[in-house]
């Protein structure tokens, strides 16, 4: 690759690196607070600038976020070592200059437009939410004993079987429970008054394994005796009154740190689940929700039966206008159906059925309840989308959330995310006409980016030791099949079929240039250490590469040079700016850094 190419390369990397900065921007307030999104944990500033600060923890939280191919690159191309003084220092400049952009923004007045305002009000209203959620129902660093996980996997092995009922409403699976007290027989009372479907055996039976259910609705099911009669037990699909039966015992898989780990994060859902059911019940009774019967009645009965969420003929969402409207009476509308008061200073949220129509009318297909076999569907969806959404917000609120440093943090990041956007595009000038003449001398300057790579297809089998790859040479070249010595000489587990490989001209890898140094199709490379094996690759076939014409390329190539244009003419008022706004580095905290390297090595393992 030519060093045009390489330096053309490094500029293009170094926008990107921007971009990534810039797209996942937390960036400063004023003089006296660190940029948002800075870890609390290493307050240490690392740079000032203007007002700006930025700390050790900003700095480390980008970096470990950044992907290997966009971070900063020299004029050769080659990406800066993130260990050195000049590592550090080239992805300092990236943050340096995404700062001098947004003290040159709010100069210009951008966080003053009323779209970035609005902005940071939604991201306030939700993030303050998910905040709440996460340090009161979440609590990702609670504890779950030993002691908890053995009794959660002792209690795996039981088994109960029920009989059921399953109501639309509390009142009617009362009345059902009664009849079954009064000596009814259970598939005679059942009949008369379940409202969903059958068991999988065509009966009013179900077995439940303990574990295996919403532990609202388990919890009760596990604490009765033989032979008891539940009292009605709220569910999302409806009220339940059952009776236990028997209970069975069945076999449990061992109890090894894998299943240790799962029943862990399986208790730990579920007392978040518990936390989430207890807060809305609470946050419901606080802000003095009400709801009718009768009226929930009438518009889950005015909802389409069936309505499907693609358009079998396109495989496109509904459209909006071709979906049926809420089908009520005239004669219902004005009719109270639900209301909740979100401060106690604010007179109630009173809806009518005619209030939820008109809701209901303009929602798209997905945003919609659906009519199921039974209300309790359709009611938690209704609810928890009217309701609760609200009571959230109230809640947070009432909490001081909106206040919070996490929540500030993110609403300045997406803000000024937002704020920077539109100050790249309307503030960088550049030509953007492009002449014939620019194309070409672009295309001319870098061949090599426009170059279609050789390509080459064969197969790679890695031996135990090298004694045992010069026997797998000596067996292919006495005949012997790739297949055959591949099933007894390959050690590495999983792969493809045979070893197969595909491997182009660019690559960096001993199995590139061993493949590369083969001449013709079958030939196969003497033994050399590779993959912690010692390998022998044969070449299959060959696809020569090729430049690219300017013709096929040309609508790629003047979008190269206007982002080139751009990056200049932005490189030109960073220059600029930085004449403007006093920078101060701490080279003492910048150079105690870690790398890029050390960073992602130091990310938690995904679970």
């Amino acid at each position: 690759m030519t060093s045009n190419a390489r330096r053309f390369l490094a500029a293009a990397a170094a926008t990107a690196a921007l971009a990534l900065v810039l797209g996942a921007a937390g960036c400063g307030g004023k003089s006296e607070k660190p940029a948002a999104g800075a870890d609390k944990e290493d307050g240490r500033v690392v740079v000032n600038v203007g007002e700006r600060k930025v700390t050790a923890g900003y700095y480390q939280s980008r970096l470990q976020k950044m992907a290997e191919n966009d971070l900063p690159r020299d004029a050769e191309g080659k990406a800066f070592d993130t260990a050195t003084p000049a590592g550090r220092r080239s992805f300092l400049d990236v943050i340096i200059n995404k700062e001098l952009m947004v003290l040159k923004a709010k100069e210009l007045g951008y966080d003053e437009q009323e779209d970035v305002k609005k902005l940071i009000e939604a991201v306030v209203y939700y993030q303050s939410t998910q905040v709440m959620r996460t340090d009161l129902i979440q609590k990702p660093d609670e504890e779950v004993s030993a002691e908890e996980i053995k009794a959660y996997h002792d209690r795996r092995t039981q088994v109960r079987h029920f009989e059921f009922i399953i109501c639309n409403f509390e009142a009617d699976a009362a009345k059902a429970r009664q009849a079954v007290l009064d000596g009814g027989l259970w598939e005679a009372v059942a009949e008369e008054y379940n409202d969903g479907s059958r068991g999988p055996s065509n009966d009013y039976r179900m077995q439940l394994q303990y574990g295996t259910a919403d532990d609202m609705f388990e919890r009760p099911l596990f604490e009765m005796g033989v032979g008891e009669v539940s009292r009605p037990i709220e569910s999302v699909y409806g009220y339940w009154v059952v009776r236990l039966d028997s209970v069975a015992t069945v076999r449990e898989r061992p109890l090894d740190d894998e299943y240790r780990e799962r029943i862990r994060a399986t208790i730990s859902q579920k007392r978040a689940k518990l936390r989430e059911a207890t807060f809305i019940k609470e946050s419901r009774e606080r802000h003095e929700f009400k709801y009718d019967d009768a009226a929930l009645w009438i518009v889950y009965n005015g909802m389409p039966e069936e309505e499907p969420y693609l358009d079998q003929a396109t495989q496109k969402p509904v459209e909006k206008e071709r979906l049926q409207r809420l089908d009520v009476p005239a004669s219902e509308l004005g009719r109270f159906f639900f209301s909740f008061r979100l401060a106690p200073d604010q007179e109630p949220q009173v809806w009518t059925i005619g209030d939820y129509k008109a809701k209901y009318d303009e929602m798209s297909v997905f945003q919609r309840p659906k009519r199921n076999t039974l209300l309790g569907g359709v009611k938690n969806k209704l609810f928890g989308d009217m309701v609760d959404q609200a009571l959230w917000a109230a809640e947070a609120k009432e909490r001081g959330y909106d206040k919070d440093p996490r929540v500030i943090a993110e609403a300045n990041e997406r803000s000024e995310q937002h704020m920077l956007s539109l100050f790249h595009d309307e503030v960088v000038k550049y030509d953007e006409h492009v002449s014939m003449e620019a194309i070409r001398a672009l295309y001319e300057e870098n061949p090599a980016v426009y170059r279609v790579p050789e390509e080459r297809r064969g197969r790679i089998m890695m031996c135990a030791d090298k004694a045992a790859a010069e026997a797998a040479a000596a067996d292919l070249a006495a005949g012997q099949p790739w297949s055959t010595v591949f099933a007894t000489r390959n050690k590495s587990t999983g792969g493809t079929p045979e070893g197969q490989i595909s491997i182009n001209e660019f690559a960096k890898s001993a199995d590139r240039d061993r493949l590369f140094a083969l001449t013709r199709p079958g030939e196969v490379s003497a033994p050399f250490p590779s993959h912690d094996f010692w390998c022998l690759v044969m070449l299959d076939n060959v696809t020569p590469g090729r430049q690219k014409p300017l013709e096929e390329v040309i609508n790629e190539v003047g979008a190269r040079v206007k982002r080139k244009r751009q990056d200049e003419a932005l490189q030109a008022l960073l220059a600029q700016w930085r004449n403007e706004y006093p920078i101060k580095i701490n080279d003492r905290v910048l150079d105690s850094l870690p790398s890029w390297e050390q960073l992602q090595a130091s990310k938690p393992a995904a679970k």
